[in-house]
C-alpha cells in the first residue's frame, strides 16, 4: 500500500472522530459565514466531480444571486459580461 493511500486512511479515522467532526463543523461554519462565495470556490467545487466544475460559472452566479439579490446581480453580472467581452 502506498504513502498516499496510508496518508488518506489516516485523515479519514482522523475525521471520523466525533470530536473532530463537530470542530469541523464550527470552523466550517465559521469560514462559511464569513464568505460564503469563498467557501463554495475553496471547499465545495473542490470536492466536485470534474464536469460540474465546469459549470462553476453557473453555480457562481446563483449563489451571487442569494447573496445580493436579483437587481443587484443583474447589474454585476453586466458588468462582468461587458469586461469578458472587452467592451
Amino acid at each position: 500500500m502506498g504513502g498516499r493511500t496510508l496518508c488518506l486512511q489516516t485523515l479519514d479515522a482522523m475525521l471520523a472522530e466525533e470530536g473532530n467532526q463537530k470542530a469541523l463543523r464550527e470552523a466550517l461554519q465559521k469560514e462559511f459565514s464569513t464568505d460564503p462565495i469563498k467557501f463554495m470556490r475553496q471547499f465545495v467545487l473542490a470536492l466536485m466531480p470534474r464536469d460540474v466544475k465546469l459549470q462553476a460559472d453557473v453555480m457562481t452566479r446563483i449563489l451571487k444571486v442569494i447573496e445580493v439579490g436579483p437587481d443587484d446581480a443583474k447589474r454585476l453580472f453586466a458588468a462582468d459580461d461587458k469586461a469578458e467581452a472587452g467592451v
